[in-house]
């Protein structure tokens, strides 16, 4: 039920980005990752740009790609470029040097991160393809003044160049604000075991904790949450989600406020093949996709249709799960707006969205922001009510438009 401060309207928030939707992209070449790319940049140059232009036909705009090779650089850059992406590459395994000072802590030596950045970025520094530099993946909390420090560098270095990380959850979104001042916070949640039963509640409510909490802490300090999401299955450790358990984790990250999405993993690659431990992604380990996969592609082209509209919106903050769904307030110079969540990731349920009396007197009237049929609602009672109806998992943007 919407028993928010209705009459307050918040200032809409600029948005300084195309909205990011995207994959992760395993960039080790050669042995390190067991051959997935090859290690010659002219023989994967061609892979490259296969997969580049799979990943854009299935509406990703971005990429992040770790563990690159510095010789790979300009391949993968110059591929994403003829696909139509953005990358955000980490330089070298680990993020080379630099990820190494982050990983180290204390207080790094300005003098070798420059020459790191003078001998991995500046060749590459003005490539159109090229949107951030990821640092380090999942820095931890003890290093996040030398994470700050090291993008402090960078920004001398190249003004231009924001730096980039993934964090673990959400445990340190107010630690790595406050001490990075970043306008990004991208984290992930990986809830899914191996033995973890479909539609767990308590896995699947364990991401949309942590995805209010970064959206939360992203909002205070005036950044935008990116979500990633499980869509891969470690051997022995995590399974893949089913597609409906992939919408509610998607749908309820934006329900939380999140500015960007990314689903994680795109390639299926040996993390031991000598004990049989695979990561499977979105595609199989000869690059055919998975279900899963075109599943990613309705939920961008879904996403595209109500994201220039999300980047205008600011979250309210509170949430309140019903019995019959997952309801979010935002605001923005258009006015009032609601994202719904259907949590049963096993059937279609009718939401009944509320509103007292007192916030009105003839009515109100849901207008799906993707297009399509409005929800005129009928007063039950003492209320008014409009029944939206959403396939297991699904969600969407709801405009509420008072009637006079």
């Amino acid at each position: 039920m919407l028993l928010s401060s209705l009459l307050l309207l918040a200032a809409s928030l600029t948005a300084s980005d195309d909205f990011p939707l995207g994959v992760w992209y395993e960039g080790g070449a050669g042995e390190f990752r067991h051959n997935l790319i090859p290690i010659d940049p002219k023989q994967a140059e061609p892979l490259y740009l296969a997969n580049f232009k799979d990943i854009a036909a299935h509406g990703c705009n971005i990429a992040v790609a770790p563990n690159t090779t510095p010789d790979h650089f300009s391949s993968l850059l110059d591929s994403a470029q003829k696909a139509g992406i953005k990358l955000i590459l980490e330089l070298g395994h680990e993020g080379g040097p630099i990820g190494e000072a982050v990983r180290k802590g204390g207080t790094p030596k300005t003098d070798a991160l420059r020459a790191a950045f003078e001998e991995r970025l500046k060749p590459i520094q003005n490539h159109p393809a090229l949107a951030r530099v990821q640092l380090l993946d999942e820095p931890w909390k003890e290093v996040m003044p030398t994470y700050a420090a090291v993008a402090r560098e960078l920004k001398r270095f190249n003004p231009k160049m924001p730096p980039f990380t993934c964090i673990i959850e959400a445990d340190h979104v107010t630690k790595f604000l406050s001490e990075t001042h970043s306008d990004v916070v991208a984290f992930d949640c990986y809830p899914l075991g191996v033995n973890t039963p479909v539609g767990d509640e308590k896995a699947l409510k364990r991401f949309e904790d942590v995805a209010f909490k970064a959206a939360a802490g992203a909002g205070f300090y005036t950044a935008d949450a990116w979500a990633v999401i499980q869509c891969h299955a470690i051997t022995g450790s995590l399974r893949y989600p089913t597609p409906a358990e992939l919408r509610r984790m998607t749908h309820t990250a934006l329900a939380a406020g999140c500015k960007g999405i990314f689903w994680f993993l795109y390639q299926t690659e040996w993390l031991d093949p000598k004990k049989g431990i695979e990561m499977g992604g979105l595609v199989d380990g000869k690059y055919q996709p998975r279900a899963l996969w075109d599943e990613v592609g309705r939920l961008t082209a879904q996403i595209r249709k109500i994201a220039p509209v999300l980047e205008e919106l600011e979250a309210e903050g509170a949430r309140n799960t019903c019995s019959d769904g997952l309801d979010s307030v935002f605001f923005g110079e258009g006015g009032l707006y609601v994202y719904l969540v259907n949590p049963d990731v096993f059937k279609v349920r009718t939401l009944n969205v509320s509103v007292f009396p007192e916030f009105l007197r003839n009515g109100f009237t849901l207008v799906p922001a993707a297009g399509g049929d409005a929800i005129p609602a009928v007063k039950t009672g003492e209320k008014f009510n409009a029944k939206v109806h959403l396939e297991a998992g699904d969600g969407g943007l709801f405009k509420v438009e008072f009637n006079r």
